[in-house]
């Protein structure tokens, strides 16, 4: 932190401790009710905001009929000489007490800059778009001592709480912490670089995942990102993204 930042850090803290907890609460959400309003003004991100979430609301509607499709359909065992070396164990319990405090976390910062928390909720909208459409082209099968993930918020949503073990190819865990990389301030990312090491290595001990179902993730997370990364800078620009904020 800059010498700057920490003296207007400082002062904002002395300001609150002065402060009733309404009116520290005040200070807190008065910026961020203003960044939405000026960006709530931009026609262009009212419809892709509305967009996205009508299109979310359809796809939580979808899915879980399409995996329940996928699951009863046979596929192909790839050999894995990585998962080979691994003995199974199971560790959901660790894989999604360290996503999901980091999930909420992140959101807690994307929604003080609109036009980051709209271009997450569209980068994971059209990433696990295209997973969906990669498991369909490649039925695969289970890995050797698969162990099904006890993910609860998956399973509520998407998986209508039946085993699911046949959506590998590309991992929707690692897609989602490879968004929430990307949208991060470089300066930043050594954590989250930190916290998707560990998921995957928990990922691959769970065998819940060939390890090319990761590779898949870290390498079509990217490109898609990338993509949706150029139409905001063009389209959107007059609004603050996080990574520019603390460049």
């Amino acid at each position: 932190m800059s010498g700057r930042n920490r003296q207007i850090w400082m002062i904002l803290m002395e300001t609150l401790h002065k402060k009733s907890w309404k009116q520290q609460a005040e200070a807190i959400l008065q910026p961020i009710q203003y960044q939405w309003k000026t960006a709530w003004q931009i026609a262009l991100f009212r419809r892709l905001f509305l967009g996205g979430f009508i299109y979310l609301v359809c796809f939580i509607g979808f899915v879980p009929n399409y995996f329940a499709y996928v699951q009863q359909r046979e596929g192909i065992v790839l050999p894995d000489p990585l998962l080979e070396l691994i003995p199974p164990h199971e560790v959901s319990t660790y894989i999604f007490g360290i996503l999901y405090p980091t999930l909420i976390a992140m959101c807690g910062i994307w929604i003080q800059y609109p036009r980051t928390f709209l271009q997450v909720l569209i980068g994971l909208l059209s990433v696990q778009t295209l997973r969906l459409i990669s498991i369909w082209l490649i039925p695969l099968n289970p890995p050797t001592g698969c162990l099904v993930l006890a993910d609860p918020l998956v399973n509520f949503f998407a998986y209508a709480h039946q085993p699911i073990t046949k959506d590998l190819f590309f991992s929707g865990h690692v897609a989602t912490m490879t968004i929430c990389y990307l949208s991060t301030p470089k300066k930043r990312r050594l954590i989250l670089g930190a916290i998707i090491l560990m998921i995957i290595m928990l990922l691959l001990m769970q065998h819940a995942h060939y390890s090319i179902d990761i590779l898949g993730a870290l390498l079509i997370t990217p490109l898609a990102w990338k993509v949706i990364d150029i139409y905001f800078k063009k389209h959107l620009s007059t609004l603050t993204d996080w990574r520019e904020a603390e460049a």
